[in-house]
């Protein structure tokens, strides 16, 4: 037992000692390769402290540089003012433009596309933003450049299509798109393919009759012209902006037209007098006031209610009476209305009754 415990100790102080001889040479070749770049350094007589010196820039002749450096100053710089311009959106590029400065693949997909329309008898109609496709002179279909390249827009119900292909679209919900809410993106992965196939359900849907018609090569039509070419033509125009543009001067007090006093006499104003308007007035009048006027067998009309009761008022038009008193004497009364008590009263006394209707 203590020959193994002996044993244990001595393997373990071996490994503690070669443990420290590695670390002690890696030290060792630490230290040395740190030595051997100062002495690298010191050879090189390199300053740390001091600030690099900045020397002046040289300049070469133009007769040393064979022209170079003589057509280097008579070039202008490059503005970015233009590049600027475009990628903001301060042009208007018609599809005509957009066109010409697309790219060949998408020149001959514009021409497979209206090829395959004016074969079907569809009329053609270049306009500003778009290249419309009539029947009868109702719109069937439009060829635009949209995001990224061309598209189709069919007068087709989406929802028949949705599920065909991922390229087709639903544009229903827009205003601007109501005569054609079926969107294609024809330069979409198999958007072709798609597009000749909504050609072929337009052409059956509208009834539109082929004509013979010879395919024609449109896209060696649109041959790639400059961008300040089209901006001569007019296909690409500067957008106004609206409100107030920069660098433009403030109108001056001077420039603004002088407004000349003009000397006129005020003239009171003259105040209308309103006439007064006699309005007509109705009138209740009880049984003993009328039969405290009249006498036994006399005619009470209208006319002389009015004068005897009411004093000859003028704008009495309209008279009725009412049951409050006797009726003790035969009298023929003329009014506009009568009160059931009224005429029972005048009635049972011998007398009549009389509505007047004016």
């Amino acid at each position: 037992m203590n020959y193994l415990l002996s044993v244990g100790f001595s393997a373990g102080l071996a490994a503690v000692l070669l443990g420290a001889a590695a670390i002690i040479l890696i030290v060792m070749i630490a230290e040395a390769v740190c030595m051997a770049r100062l002495q690298k350094v010191k050879n090189n007589n390199v300053d740390f402290k001091a600030a690099p010196s900045r020397q002046p820039p040289v300049f070469i002749a133009a007769e040393e540089t064979d022209g170079v450096a003589a057509s280097a100053e008579t070039e202008k710089p490059q503005t970015v003012t233009d590049a600027k311009k475009r990628a903001k959106g301060a042009y208007d590029k018609s599809f005509t433009a957009r066109l010409i400065l697309s790219d060949g693949d998408t020149k001959e997909l514009y021409s497979s596309l209206k090829n395959g329309l004016l074969e079907k008898g569809f009329q053609s109609r270049v306009c500003r933003r778009y290249e419309s496709f009539r029947a009868v002179k109702k719109l069937a279909a439009r060829l635009a450049i949209r995001g990224g390249g061309l598209c189709l827009f069919c007068a087709l119900e989406p929802e028949e299509y949705l599920s065909v292909s991922d390229a087709v679209r639903d544009l229903s919900d827009k205003k601007s798109y109501k005569s054609t809410p079926l969107l294609c993106v024809s330069y979409a992965d198999g958007g072709e393919r798609v597009s000749k196939l909504l050609i072929e359900s337009l052409a059956q849907k509208t009834g539109v009759q082929t004509a013979g018609y010879e395919r024609r090569d449109f896209a060696a039509l649109l041959q790639y012209e400059e961008f300040e070419t089209l901006l001569a033509k007019g296909l690409i125009t500067v957008k106004k902006r609206k409100g107030k543009t920069r660098g433009k001067q403030p109108r001056t007090p001077a420039e603004k037209p002088e407004k000349t006093p003009v000397e006129t006499e005020r003239v009171k104003p003259v105040k209308k007098v309103k006439k007064r308007v006699e309005k007509s007035a109705k009138k209740v009048v009880n049984l003993d006031a009328v039969f405290g006027c009249f006498k036994d067998g006399e005619n009470a009309t209208f006319d002389e209610i009015k004068k005897r009761v009411f004093g000859n008022n003028s704008n009495v038009t309209y008279i009725k009476i009412l049951g409050r008193g006797n009726a003790d004497k035969n009298i023929t009364v003329t009014a506009n209305a009568f009160s059931r008590r009224a005429e029972k009263n005048i009635l049972d006394a011998g007398g009549k009754v009389i509505i007047k209707n004016d």
